[in-house]
């Protein structure tokens, strides 16, 4: 959560945005993710945290809830990446479904 939380403070700020306070991503740790209802997906360089999703599940759908990165290593389309595996892992742990905020809008 620690790597999660170091790059969504930096995409929010890219983005003109406050971040919001690590209490809350750590209670969703502890209360949703340590729970088996959510993980967190983290793409590493020579050790480094550049890019990180959240993704909840519930029954048989995971959703892609918060995603971060080091614009710095954007070039590497390391979201990409992190992306793919988390619906590669999805598949093989037998969800049907990986959605998107877009998929519940019923647009």
């Amino acid at each position: 959560m620690k790597d999660f939380y170091r790059l969504n403070t930096m995409t929010r700020r890219e983005h003109g945005l406050p971040p919001q306070p690590y209490k809350f991503f750590q209670h969703l740790y502890d209360h949703v993710i340590t729970g088996n209802m959510g993980f967190i997906a983290t793409a590493f360089i020579r050790g480094r945290a550049i890019a990180a999703n959240v993704y909840l599940n519930f029954g048989k759908e995971v959703i892609y809830k918060y995603g971060a990165s080091d614009k710095a290593f954007q070039h590497l389309r390391a979201n990409n990446l992190v992306m793919w595996e988390a619906i590669k892992w999805s598949a093989d742990h037998g969800f049907e479904k990986t959605l998107f905020w877009t998929d519940r809008t019923g647009k």
